[in-house]
């Protein structure tokens, strides 16, 4: 038989081995995790980016944007973890991840993004200007509009100041029926009647 010693040996060799499979097997993890965060951080800010750009420009207020954004994190929440990649059902909280910060806003900018590019049936409103505030530092300037229209719209209201050299009288927007029929502003100009 061996003597202790070289079961001693044998052993340590053998814990070695095994050790050096577990930290490649951890390792490969990691970076599998690591790419998967990437993807749920890249997917975050493209959807957040696209959503400030088309969600601005419909007639939808934030908040009611905030509350499309919840009910598909709702949705996507319920799905089954097996349709999810396998990395999900080894890390639960990478699938809370992934819906809440990936791919709820990744949808919301998709859903804005196509209501904007795909709208049609173009009418015109047009509407008195009460008064108007000049943002020099800015360039930019933003009109009050008769009953308060577009109130909570303050981006559709803004306008730049090098295009105006006079007091506008009434603003005139563009809207359209978007995909999913919310209305989203395509063009804005002020007017001016005075001659």
């Amino acid at each position: 038989m061996w003597s202790q010693k070289t079961y001693r040996k044998l052993q340590r060799k053998f814990y070695l081995r095994e050790a050096i499979k577990n930290q490649k097997k951890q390792q490969w993890l990691n970076k599998k995790t690591e790419r998967q965060i990437q993807l749920i951080v890249s997917l975050f800010f493209i959807g957040l980016i696209v959503s400030g750009i088309y969600g601005t420009n419909t007639l939808l207020s934030w908040n009611y944007i905030f509350r499309i954004y919840l009910a598909i994190a709702l949705i996507l929440s319920f799905l089954p973890i097996s349709i999810f990649p396998l990395i999900y059902k080894i890390q639960y909280e990478l699938k809370i991840l992934l819906v809440v910060c990936g791919l709820s806003p990744f949808l919301l900018a998709l859903i804005l993004s196509l209501n904007y590019t795909f709208s049609t049936f173009s009418h015109i409103e047009t509407y008195k200007v009460k008064e108007f505030n000049v943002y020099a530092a800015d360039r930019q300037i933003m009109v009050v509009l008769e009953n308060n229209a577009l109130q909570k719209h303050k981006e559709i209201r803004m306008f730049s100041s090098d295009e105006f050299h006079f007091a506008p009288d009434s603003a005139a927007f563009e809207i359209q029926e978007g995909l999913f029929n919310i209305q989203v502003v395509k063009n804005s100009y002020l007017i001016n009647n005075t001659p």
